[in-house]
């Protein structure tokens, strides 16, 4: 890597969006904020953007994105959207209620066919139980996390050997 490129790589990386200065004083308290936080903590890295309507006054990354490999976390450092997901699952289903495009006490598999854990019990899962985290399903750990780009039938894989746990949250929610 020559000099003239690994300066480049430097500034891409540190890139920051804005702030757009009516946002400064926020931003200047936001970055002392994370980088506490940051190091109080032991996070490897946080990307952060500010949005006023549709417009981005600032993004800044924080820490880093491979503490390993020294690379900076930035402004469009992708991460692992993790439970986060669910929220917004959730938010997707109950507009589809709301419509009366789905049943929240219909099974999961009336909706995914393919859906077919091994059920020892007398059950069927719906989509109110699954979503309150009351259905009886054993949490899968074993999920695939360290591949940038895993292939649809490895992150498939582990569901195949869903079971159920037995106990009280199985019971029909009202």
């Amino acid at each position: 890597m020559t000099v003239i490129s690994a300066c480049i790589l430097v500034l891409v990386a540190w890139q920051v969006i804005g702030p757009r200065t009516d946002y400064t004083p926020v931003t200047e308290l936001s970055s002392r904020f994370i980088e506490k936080e940051i190091e109080q903590k032991g996070l490897p890295a946080l990307s952060i953007v500010l949005v006023d309507d549709q417009e981005i006054v600032w993004a800044r990354g924080f820490g880093m994105a491979d503490p390993a490999g020294r690379i900076p976390a930035t402004a469009e450092t992708v991460y692992r959207v993790g439970s986060v997901s669910k929220l917004f699952t959730d938010i997707a289903v109950m507009q589809l209620v709301e419509r009366g495009e789905l049943d929240l006490d219909a099974t999961v598999s009336r909706y995914l066919a393919a859906f077919q854990p091994g059920n020892p019990y007398d059950w069927q899962i719906t989509l109110r139980q699954l979503m309150s985290h009351r259905a009886g399903l054993v949490r899968i750990l074993n999920l695939v996390f360290d591949e940038i780009s895993p292939s649809r039938q490895s992150l498939l894989a582990p569901f195949k050997h869903i079971r159920y746990n037995k106990g009280p949250w199985n019971s029909k929610i009202s």
